[in-house]
């Protein structure tokens, strides 16, 4: 089976399921024999074929003057991936593409399928870009070229302006490189630096951080190295790490970590702690918490307890701190998750809203007197944010914004006393935190 083939299988299970590509594209190399430089390739171009959906779909829309749901699904993608071969991928001649496309529909098709792809990607491989956005109005342009819903366009542009949003929209659309968190209870930086030297691994410092790195070169050695097993790093990025040293564990402390899974957070509040004290995990999703378990079974850390647990409505043992890293729409994090892009839709933000709320009101009855609660997204979206913490802070008095931020963090500190950071400011994922303090 051809790396085309595969691409196809992929891409259409995504747009005719609910799937994550993630989760597809793991499935599919577990049942389906691929070399690792094919599956490298394959998941590159299944990530770009869904990251542009909307611009290959312009073009295929103006060229067959036939409406985009219209074209049955398997013949669409098998469209689009031709058409980001011929727009967007300098490496694959324009010949190549077409044929490959041809011999696809009339295999995975039908020989019916033949002469209306050939058309089509003939037409798409003469056509000057800048007739394909005649008659399309100024702000869906905006949508389609990037490749975002408009609705998300249209919000972005109400908070952020018209400006930046051109940013936040190509910031969205970098893949970004993976970072890893060193565990210096099992490796010190130099010899983490060292190991990478020696094993050409290309790294260099995140910001406002001494442990951790991004990875700009042969990630996978460290995936597959086996000091990876036991625990001496971790793969998280810089931002959601900021949500722990927001929470500032101390030795001994019993913290909570609701909404936990797959529990990279819980791993580093139990490293910031020494291993001392109770880091009690929970996450609604009890496949989720297989993972953290399975994670915590590599790290050998015996301070965190895991458990299957709704936050809306379970009960909690009382805690010194809590971290919310609540469900949302994930809209700061689309450059590593493209399929956000067409998996939310606009009323999804005030419904996750909703679930953050019942979150933080029942939770916070776990907290001590005096104690802390970090609440967070990876959600650009204001009301899944402040939204929430007004609404939080009006129900209970008896909380209160607390604006005790670590020093490395007030770089992303805003005029609320939140922490934030953006994809197109610092080149990190969106996230917001924010600590909340409880009073007598």
């Amino acid at each position: 089976m051809t790396v085309r083939e595969h691409v196809l299988n992929i891409v259409h299970e995504f747009w005719t399921t609910q799937k994550r590509l993630k989760s597809i594209s793991e499935s599919y190399f577990i049942n389906n024999k691929v070399s690792d430089s094919d599956k490298r390739r394959i998941t590159v171009f299944s990530r770009e074929v869904v990251k542009w959906t909307y611009r290959l779909d312009v073009w295929i829309e103006h060229v067959s003057k036939r409406p985009i749901d219209k074209i049955k699904p398997r013949l669409l993608v098998i469209l689009e991936m031709a058409t980001y071969e011929l727009t967007m991928d300098d490496h694959t001649p324009s010949h190549a593409a077409i044929n490959s496309a041809v011999d696809l529909a009339n295999k995975r098709v039908g020989s019916f399928a033949k002469g209306f792809v050939n058309g089509i990607l003939r037409g798409i491989s003469r056509l000057d870009e800048n007739t394909v956005y005649d008659g399309i109005n100024p702000e869906n342009k905006v949508s389609h070229w990037h490749s975002y819903q408009n609705w998300m366009v249209k919000r972005w542009v109400d908070q952020f302006g018209q400006d930046e949003v051109k940013n936040i929209l190509t910031a969205g659309n970098k893949y970004p490189s993976l970072t890893v968190r060193i565990n210096t209870h099992k490796i010190s930086v130099d010899t983490f630096l060292e190991m990478c030297q020696n094993l050409e691994i290309l790294v260099k410092p995140s910001p406002q951080s001494q442990i951790f790195f991004d990875v700009q070169k042969n990630a996978g050695k460290l995936l597959r190295h086996e000091l990876f097993q036991t625990g001496a790093w971790s793969f998280q990025d810089r931002a959601a790490g900021m949500l722990v040293e927001l929470l500032d564990p101390q030795e001994n402390d019993i913290i909570l970590d609701v909404c936990a899974a797959p529990g990279t957070k819980s791993l580093y509040i139990a490293e910031q702690m020494n291993g001392t004290g109770t880091v009690f995990s929970s996450d609604a999703m009890e496949e989720r918490v297989t993972l953290g378990l399975n994670d915590v079974n590599r790290h050998g850390y015996k301070s965190i307890q895991w458990t299957t647990l709704d936050a809306t409505k379970a009960k909690f043992p009382e805690a010194d701190k809590i971290l919310i890293d609540a469900p949302c729409t994930g809209t700061g994090v689309i450059r590593r998750r493209p399929d956000i892009k067409w998996r939310r839709t606009e009323s999804e933000v005030s419904e996750m809203a909703d679930i953050q709320f019942a979150i933080l009101s029942n939770v916070c009855d776990y907290v001590k007197s005096d104690g802390i609660m970090v609440y967070g997204t990876c959600s650009l979206e204001i009301e899944e944010n402040m939204g929430v913490v007004n609404r939080f802070l009006e129900s209970r008095t008896d909380f209160s914004i607390d604006t005790a931020i670590p020093e490395a963090l007030k770089v992303w500190e805003n005029e609320i006393g939140a922490v934030e950071t953006f994809p197109h400011r610092h080149s990190l994922d969106g996230m917001f935190g924010i600590r909340l303090k409880k009073h007598d």
